[in-house]
């Protein structure tokens, strides 16, 4: 087993177990009257309305999910509560789903209250491993609730992190997390817990707007269209930009440290209109 507790910030012995799929916790260590923790697991009977092909073979289990992660610290516990943010972590299984890279079902997040023209960001860290983030825009927060033949995609952006890094998903931007490596991978993230996340629009066009495919001998990735979107902008690579202070992300400090480092510098995750453009794409991403 390995022990992610302190490249993950918590500061606890949380083991990772590949063979279980999950992470092994005393929950006395991550409890406290202020909060407790759940999880709960994607199958791959859950995420076949997201498949390229729906009857594809694949693991029962493609990952599970740790909601409001914390320490047994009532201070820390208080100081998210009070932020309106939960941490989380995402466990997920190597593999593959008929000739696509296993992948997280994919979802939305709604407008903001504050500023409903964007949705709620939301910060990544991998803790383990190595991800693709395929992220797809719409122009207004709004239009995810459009009907499916009415739903345009205005951008895609595939971008890959690596273990220690973090990324940040900009409002208006869905996601799909993708595992291209032979390993499980582990995530954490901050989100604001306000709002429950928005899955329809993936399900109603099977999938993402690319599918994302091994390459072969060649190592390169195959991105297919999905043509239940009809036409799609080319796909952008990118790799996440690692100093990015004015929104809390500072290269080699865990996202959960950050956090209850500088509290403050975490409202836009709730209120992504006060930071302007520091959550624009090109600020957060070297495009290749």
């Amino acid at each position: 087993m390995i022990d992610l507790g302190g490249r993950s910030g918590l500061g606890i012995e949380m083991l990772l177990d590949e063979e279980a799929l999950g992470i092994a916790f005393d929950p006395a260590s991550v409890d406290s009257d202020e909060g407790s923790h759940s999880m709960s697991e994607r199958t791959i009977q859950a995420i076949r309305p997201v498949l390229m092909d729906p009857n594809a073979d694949g693991p029962p289990i493609l990952y599970r999910m740790y909601r409001n992660m914390g320490r047994d610290d009532d201070d820390a516990r208080k100081r998210a509560n009070k932020a309106r943010l939960r941490y989380d972590i995402t466990v997920l299984r190597s593999g593959m789903l008929g000739e696509e890279l296993l992948k997280t079902s994919g979802h939305f997040h709604p407008p903001t209250p504050g500023a409903p023209q964007l949705s709620f960001p939301e910060a990544y860290e991998v803790i383990h491993g190595k991800v693709l983030f395929l992220m797809q825009k719409v122009a207004n927060a709004s239009d995810i609730y459009a009907p499916a033949a009415d739903l345009r995609i205005t951008d895609v952006i595939l971008a890959e992190v690596h273990a220690g890094e973090r990324i940040v998903m900009p409002p208006n931007y869905g996601h799909v997390m993708i595992n291209p490596t032979q390993q499980v991978i582990v995530t954490s993230d901050w989100v604001c817990s306000d709002f429950s996340s928005y899955y329809a629009p993936y399900e109603a066009h099977r999938g993402a707007a690319y599918y994302v495919l091994p390459g072969g001998d060649s190592g390169e990735l195959k991105l297919v269209p999905n043509s239940a979107y009809g036409d799609v902008p080319e796909c952008r690579r990118a790799r996440p930009k690692q100093e990015m202070p004015a929104i809390g992300l500072e290269p080699d400090v865990p996202l959960f440290s950050a956090f209850h480092s500088a509290p403050a510098k975490f409202r836009y995750l709730c209120e992504p209109h006060i930071v302007g453009d520091a959550l624009a794409v090109e600020e957060l991403f070297d495009f290749q």
